[in-house]
């Protein structure tokens, strides 16, 4: 088989695999953002009203309002004083600024969540997970519900908003009837349960909903919709593409610049033999196509400049 068809085929193959690869890593490094920055903002917006509740409630009410929390977000939830947490001096002003703030630990597989409580008692909600859990949604939105019913319904549509901030996620009343359930997950809410709708928005992206009936009220609770990650988003679609391009291209340059010079030279040396140089040849440095094409061509311009050379021995002999 021609080594440089083997060499042109293998670069370009060579240069899918890398492009196939580069795109590979690009769609998880993308989804893996998205689904941690939802996670992080169900658990930031959680932890936010737990100590909101702390700062309202003391004493047993408080260890309960705690315990009650615990039970909804299935997290460890510790209630921790500044002065005893042992915590660096920067993240308790981070805390104390932001609010709520996550970190990752080593290896990014852990999550930690603060959040301070607005009070003077210089205290920190904490909670620790590594797996995050449906859970910890339907937990979310109880304590929704839970903050809705501590203020006079006069005041929900501002609440509303002013937790949408908190979640970055739209949260709005619904009347039952604008929302398209099925029988069973009609009856799942009227049982007081939380309801996961999944759907496509226009632009046919996957979407969470997520749906819970209001205590003593006709309408319901929806958080959402929110962007699920995809396999394979058409932002990524196009990076991917715009990569491929520039990898075969700069491929295809890195194989084909050697050939191209290789053909320069042997251009320059049919110049030179045009212009009487009979003794200029072409440097043979392989054994492929275009090498086996310079030593015919050398071996061409040997017979020429041997047959030449006989016929000026021949004009001068007979001149004489």
């Amino acid at each position: 088989m021609n080594s440089i068809f083997v060499r042109i085929y293998g670069g370009m193959l060579a240069s899918m695999i890398v492009v196939g690869l580069i795109s590979y890593w690009l769609i998880v490094q993308s989804n893996t953002h998205f689904n941690t920055a939802y996670h992080e903002a169900i658990l930031k917006g959680s932890l936010r009203l737990v100590a909101e509740g702390m700062s309202r409630y003391q004493g047993q009410q408080r260890a309960d309002w705690l315990m009650f929390c615990r039970q909804q977000l299935d997290l460890n939830l510790q209630l921790k004083s500044v002065v005893s947490a042992g915590w660096p001096d920067s993240l308790i002003a981070d805390v104390k600024s932001q609010q709520t703030l996550v970190n990752r630990s080593l290896g990014n597989k852990t999550l930690q969540v603060y959040a301070w409580v607005p009070t003077s008692e210089d205290l920190i909600v904490f909670a620790e997970l590594s797996q995050f859990s449906e859970q910890q949604v339907y937990g979310s939105v109880q304590l929704i519900l839970k903050e809705l019913q501590a203020h006079p319904q006069v005041e929900w549509e501002a609440l509303l908003a002013q937790l949408q901030n908190i979640f970055g996620f739209t949260l709005r009343r619904s009347d039952p009837e604008s929302v398209t359930l099925s029988t069973t997950q009609r009856q799942q809410l009227l049982e007081g349960q939380t309801v996961l709708l999944f759907n496509n928005n226009a632009q046919n992206l996957s979407t969470l909903q997520v749906v819970t009936a209001i205590p003593d009220e006709q309408d319901f609770l929806i958080m959402g919709p929110v962007n699920l990650f995809d396999f394979l988003p058409f932002h990524l679609f196009i990076v991917c593409g715009v990569v491929a391009i520039i990898v075969m291209g700069f491929t295809s340059y890195v194989l084909v610049r050697p050939l191209l010079v290789r053909l320069k030279r042997l251009e320059e040396t049919a110049v030179k033999i045009r212009r009487d140089d009979l003794s200029a040849r072409v440097t043979v440095d392989s054994h492929d196509a275009l090498g086996r094409l310079a030593s015919t061509f050398n071996d061409m311009a040997e017979h020429i400049q041997r047959l030449i050379s006989s016929q000026r021995e021949m004009t001068n002999a007979v001149s004489h």
